[in-house]
C-alpha cells in the first residue's frame, strides 16, 4: 500500500475518480450521504473518530504517506445581514474550523511518516467577491493561507500542500 487518502467532503462528485486508485486507500469522511461502500475505504462521519481510524489503517495498511483532499464547503444562500446566526456558525465549522481540526490530527502521523500532502479545494471567490457571499469567500481565503503556511512549517518533514483555486 503505498498511499493513505483521508477525503473531507467525500461526497462530492468532483472526486468520483479518485476513489479508482488501486493502490491507495481511503478515509472518506461524510456528512449526511454514506458513501457506496469500498473495499480499499472506511467512512466515518466524525473528526473525532479521525484519529483511531487514520491509526487503524497505517497499522493494517503500512502507507508511504498520507494525503488529505479537503473538498468540503458549505456555500452561502443569503446576504450576511440576513443569515441566520446557526447558519453562520455551521458555515464556519464546516469551512474553516473541521479543517484546523483534521489537520491538527493529521500533521502527527504525517511528521511520524516523514511524507504527507494537502491539498484544498479552493475557489476564484476567495478573490472574487460579490454580494451574498461573504462567509464563503472569507473561509476559502481563510483556508487558502491556512494551507500555505502549513507548507511552510512543515515542508522540512516531507510535508506538502497544494490549493487549486476553481472556477471560472
Amino acid at each position: 500500500m503505498s498511499d493513505l487518502y483521508v477525503v473531507y467532503g467525500s461526497e462530492t462528485q468532483l472526486l468520483a475518480g479518485l476513489f479508482e486508485d488501486p493502490d491507495a486507500y481511503f478515509i472518506r469522511i461524510f456528512n449526511r450521504a454514506v458513501p457506496e461502500t469500498m473495499g480499499n475505504a472506511t467512512d466515518i462521519n466524525s473528526i473525532d473518530e479521525l484519529a483511531d481510524t487514520v491509526s487503524a489503517c497505517i497499522e493494517s495498511q503500512k502507507p508511504d504517506r498520507i494525503l488529505f483532499v479537503g473538498a468540503a464547503f458549505l456555500t452561502q444562500m443569503k446576504l450576511f445581514a440576513m443569515e441566520k446566526t446557526e447558519d453562520l456558525q455551521k458555515s464556519i465549522e464546516v469551512n474553516i474550523i473541521n479543517y484546523v481540526k483534521i489537520c491538527h490530527t493529521l500533521l502527527p502521523f504525517m511528521m511520524k511518516l516523514r511524507s504527507g500532502h494537502f491539498v484544498y479545494l479552493s475557489s476564484f471567490r476567495s478573490e472574487v467577491g460579490a454580494r451574498g457571499i461573504s462567509m464563503y469567500s472569507s473561509s476559502k481565503a481563510v483556508g487558502e493561507k491556512f494551507f500555505e503556511i502549513l507548507r511552510m512549517e512543515n515542508g522540512a518533514f516531507g510535508i506538502y500542500s497544494t490549493v487549486i483555486r476553481m472556477g471560472y
